[in-house]
């Protein structure tokens, strides 16, 4: 599911994200502990210790233009919901959050370099 439009809106959220997180939030961060099945390892679970929290919900709401709806049974549709809609987190996935999970994306480094981007390590996000 690596595609343009998937890539376009993770540069977009981290950016975002960037943005309206805190430098603490982003600190937390760490390649080493980053589960992408886990709601304290994940991206917003490491940021802000559970990514069904209300500060991950803000966060998202916040650096979302888009998301993924999900269904009961946790599969990603692969559909745009459009904006996320407060407290309904538990209906969808952000595009990091499918991002992360692409086991390509484990292998080849590009969440080594997302993590590396939202800490302000590296000035660009470079998705292969």
């Amino acid at each position: 599911m690596t595609d343009n439009k998937l890539n376009s809106l993770v540069r977009k959220e981290a950016k975002n994200l960037i943005a309206n997180s805190t430098a603490a939030e982003r600190a937390k961060l760490s390649i080493k502990y980053l589960r992408t099945q886990s709601s304290s390892a994940c991206i917003y679970g490491q940021m802000t210790g559970d990514c069904y929290s209300y500060r991950a919900e803000e966060l998202i709401e916040l650096s979302c233009e888009k998301v993924y709806r999900r269904t009961i049974s946790n599969n990603i549709t692969g559909e745009l919901n459009g904006k996320p809609a407060s407290g309904m987190r538990m209906t969808y996935w952000s595009p990091i959050e499918i991002f992360i999970d692409i086991p390509l994306n484990q292998m080849n480094g590009n969440n080594k370099r997302l993590v590396a981007y939202l800490k302000g390590e590296t000035k660009r996000l470079i998705i292969k």
